[in-house]
């Protein structure tokens, strides 16, 4: 670009700087670039380090009012633990009214799941991702659909697979939420009995210390609030 003056501004849109991702880049990582300024004229000379993110295995889901982060490993809002790496979940730009948030599955006495251990701090760690989240492309769902696939051998005495769908639309009431399906898969060989799914949630709404959880059974939600408020 030459000599900049002072509060000039340049770019290279006409020229941009064009960066190829190889599909056998490791997963979730973390690419630094160095980006050098210098003007031999006046000796000037500085640099400054760009981090970027390559083969994520989650996904942002932000096409409506609601907005979240997809994963691929059975968390919801957030990939990492201690409420990293994700939108949360958000209400019409409200910041995240979660610290955690994930898929659990239960079978024969034993739970798998990606929340929080037994031991607090602590976070288990029992779904394998088996397919990363992608984006299916003309979606009749929605504006965004985003599908993923996990495993675990820890819910009972079987191996189990999941399918996960996640998709939502901006069109009138529905731009209100998102949906989550999934799909349950007994991959081992005898019979996986009395087998449950469930969602589990660490609301900060407000107050998080207030938070209450409802079952509302004549539309079959469940809900939380502040009941401080």
């Amino acid at each position: 670009a030459g000599s900049i003056a002072t509060l000039q501004s340049v770019n290279n849109n006409v020229t941009p700087f064009e960066i190829r991702v190889l599909p056998n880049a490791p997963i979730n990582a973390d690419v630094i670039f160095k980006l050098t300024y210098s003007d031999p004229l006046t000796n000037y000379s500085a640099f400054e380090y760009i981090s970027v993110r390559v083969n994520k295995d989650y996904m942002d889901l932000a096409v409506n009012n609601l907005h979240t982060t997809i994963t691929s490993r059975g968390s919801i809002g957030y990939n990492a633990d201690y409420a990293t790496d994700g939108l949360g979940i958000s209400f019409n730009n409200s910041g995240s009214q979660i610290y955690a948030s994930g898929f659990m599955l239960g079978s024969n006495g034993q739970v798998a799941d990606n929340v929080y251990a037994d031991v607090i701090p602590g976070y288990d760690n029992n779904f394998t991702r088996i397919d990363a989240v992608r984006e299916i492309e003309n979606s009749s769902a929605g504006e965004k659909e985003i599908v993923s696939k996990f495993s675990t051998n820890a819910a009972g005495s079987q191996p189990l697979s999941v399918r996960q769908r996640a998709y939502a639309s901006s069109e009138g009431e529905l731009a209100n939420h998102v949906v989550i399906e999934y799909t349950v898969k007994n991959i081992g060989n005898a019979v996986a009995s009395d087998v449950f799914g469930g969602i589990f949630t660490d609301w900060d709404i407000q107050n998080s210390g207030s938070n209450v959880c409802t079952w509302d059974a004549a539309r079959k939600m469940v809900y939380a609030y502040d009941a401080s408020q």
